[in-house]
């Protein structure tokens, strides 16, 4: 099943004083990082997938040119967290950002979650369902439905085993993970991000209210699209499957495609309710 693009949104342009703040550094509220101005209107969260921080977000704001108020997840261990602990437990993870967003002023909230974000994204929409912030919507990306991912062992990785991976996934060059300096920095987040994943389960299919969105790549060898079309049973209310060209990283080498839809998603759904 799959959701038509719909015709792209007009956005305004970006002028001085929208780049200046683009290029300052974002707001910060517990785990939660804001790029770009802020702006009335809805608001669009984004959960990274594993080893990643708020910053893989960054260059979204741009592309979504106001059309959505552009949020990230940072977890501990990175960025400016980075003096904290990793973190391995999926529910401390879904805990911080529940925190974090029900500290914010209530507006129509779109959550975006890729690989790991996705089942973040998915478990924050889930306890958030039936509050006053309860999204209008989530978005999953690049991850099997959840009692598919969790056949999974839990696993040590080494460090043989995240530069293997890292290079399978693609977007990760062989010489480049055999870099020592580059190992330090990123494999410790990648490590606790991957386990973390690993304890999380969810053996059978549970219904949310939210509405939800699968997105898949159409070469992607972590998540198939036969994967991720499971999550349609997640919900009450299926927005449908779109794919789009690329492996696992689709939506950064397909970038203004995937934005493209997320917005034309979010415009439907505002403007059904």
């Amino acid at each position: 099943m799959a959701v038509p693009a719909g015709p792209r949104h007009a956005r305004p342009a970006c002028g001085p004083a929208d780049r200046a703040a683009v290029q300052r550094s974002p707001v910060s509220t517990g785990c939660l990082h804001r790029f770009g101005p802020e702006r009335r209107g809805a608001r669009l969260l984004c959960v990274p997938h594993a080893g990643a921080s708020a910053d893989a977000y960054a260059p979204w704001v741009r592309d979504l040119g106001g059309a959505l108020e552009l949020w990230a997840v940072t977890p501990a261990g990175r960025r400016d967290r980075a003096d904290e602990p990793l973190n391995r437990d999926p529910q401390r993870l879904v805990t911080e950002v529940v925190s974090a967003l029900t500290a914010l002023d209530e507006r129509p909230l779109f959550v975006f979650g890729h690989s790991m974000g996705a089942l973040i994204g998915f478990e924050v929409a889930a306890e958030l369902a039936g509050s006053p912030h309860q999204p209008r919507a989530v978005i999953v990306s690049g991850s099997p439905a959840p009692h598919i991912r969790s056949r999974h062992r839990e696993n040590d990785y080494t460090d043989d085993d995240l530069a293997e991976s890292l290079v399978d996934w693609g977007g990760t060059a062989q010489e480049l993970v055999g870099d020592l300096e580059l190992r330090e920095l990123l494999f410790p987040p990648l490590r606790a991000d991957l386990q973390l994943c690993d304890r999380y389960h969810r053996t059978a299919p549970w219904a949310s209210p939210v509405p939800l969105a699968a997105l898949a790549g159409r070469d992607d060898q972590v998540a198939p699209p036969s994967d991720v079309t499971p999550w349609e049973d997640y919900t009450t209310d299926f927005l449908g499957l779109r794919t789009f060209t690329g492996g696992h990283f689709f939506p950064a080498t397909s970038r203004r495609e995937v934005i493209d839809h997320v917005v034309s998603l979010a415009m439907q759904v505002l403007t059904r309710h």
